[in-house]
């Protein structure tokens, strides 16, 4: 096999943001029968634009191609092998006003839009990226898989430009990062797959991830407020262990039961990301003497159970599903300034969705999906 790929992204991002700050009218006083509203339209309460925004275009060029072969040793045996070069380009283009400043977020400094450009983000990565895999049927419904290859994961715009932003208003800061840099994965996968029955899967997997230039997130504290931002940290490793099962019920209790499968996911994981050598003397000068975190974003297991019934013959369709995501990291402790902000963590939720659909006439289909609140 061989292939290409292409994929081009163009981003604009504008920032206007207005306030009624400096407005002499915020309060009034009147009597009791008397509403504001009344007084109100003829007060003067001016809504002024900031001239401290910034926004950004931005471009990600992605060109990929890859050659990949399938050799069958003998009847049991075979080996699939291949190679990826991927591209990747990257730049932003920082527009502020004319009034704006930036926080660097690698010094936690307030700086001026002047000097050399160091706050637009440009980089332009070939990267060669082999594989090579081995399928060993050990039996006709058994088959055993070893795999490595190396990826690479890029930062997006949002984690690379220095403009703040935030999902709502008072809601947790986030600053990105013009120096971040690709990381590179190394991953290794060993996994064992056994069907017995048709629509069947019973399996079980390790894998293993070395990587280098991990992006992790962190928090901050310029200026006088805490924010969370992505830097690189020098090398970083991740363990898993899953368990998946996907079963009918007809071939253990009759076709009766059939359209009705039951299905299950596990995985727990192990992570640590090694801490750079600057950010370890300054938790020392704290009293912490660690020199390794958790990856941010990668929780300790994940649950999901579902169970599903298909009516063939009237072409209705139901499920119930429920995902469980266990505690992760969401950003590292920061003891860059005269203040050590805490690590924050995201405490583990389950949610538990319900869809049904039924067809309808000629490939038209009703579908409903309502979700419970998470826990």
């Amino acid at each position: 096999k061989t292939g290409m790929f292409i994929d081009s992204v163009r981003r604009q991002y504008r920032q206007d943001t207005f306030s009624n700050n400096g407005d002499v009218d915020s309060s009034w006083a009147g009597s009791w029968n008397t509403p504001w509203s009344e007084v109100f339209p003829q007060q003067n309460h001016p809504i002024n634009q900031s001239q401290t925004d910034i926004s950004y275009d931005g471009t990600q060029n992605i060109t990929a191609g890859y050659v990949m072969a399938d050799l069958p040793l003998n009847e049991t045996f075979n080996v699939v092998g291949g190679v990826r070069l991927e591209n990747t380009l990257m730049q932003t283009t920082v527009i502020p006003d004319a009034d704006a400043k930036w926080i660097d977020t690698v010094t936690q400094t307030l700086q001026n839009f002047s000097g050399p450009n160091i706050w637009d983000a440009d980089f332009n990565e070939l990267r060669a990226l082999p594989m090579i895999g081995f399928n060993w049927n050990l039996a006709d419904d058994l088959v055993l898989r070893t795999a490595f290859a190396q990826t690479l994961a890029r930062p997006n715009f949002y984690e690379m430009v220095p403009v703040i932003q935030y999902d709502y208003i008072g809601g947790p800061i986030f600053i990105g990062n013009p120096q971040l840099g690709m990381s590179s994965l190394n991953n290794y996968d060993v996994r064992m797959d056994w069907t017995p029955e048709q629509n069947w899967l019973v399996s079980g997997s390790v894998f293993y991830k070395t990587i280098s230039d991990p992006i992790q997130y962190v928090n901050r504290f310029t200026e006088g407020f805490a924010y969370t931002s992505a830097i690189n940290m020098p090398s970083g490793w991740l363990l898993g262990v899953e368990l998946e099962s996907r079963v009918t019920l007809d071939p253990i209790l009759g076709e009766e039961w059939k359209g009705l499968a039951l299905g299950g996911n596990f995985t727990w994981m192990a992570s640590q990301v090694t801490l750079d050598a600057l950010t370890t003397q300054y938790l020392r000068d704290y009293g912490i003497n660690d020199n390794t975190q958790p990856m941010t974003a990668t929780p300790e297991f994940l649950l999901n159970l579902n169970a599903t019934y298909d009516v063939e013959l009237t072409g209705t369709q139901v499920g119930l599903f429920y995902n469980f995501k266990g505690d992760s990291l969401v950003s590292g402790a920061n003891p860059h300034t005269t203040l050590l902000t805490p690590s924050i963590y995201q405490l583990g939720y389950g949610t538990l969705n319900f869809t049904a659909s039924q067809a309808i006439i000629g490939g038209l289909r009703f579908s409903a999906k309502p979700r419970a609140p998470r826990w």
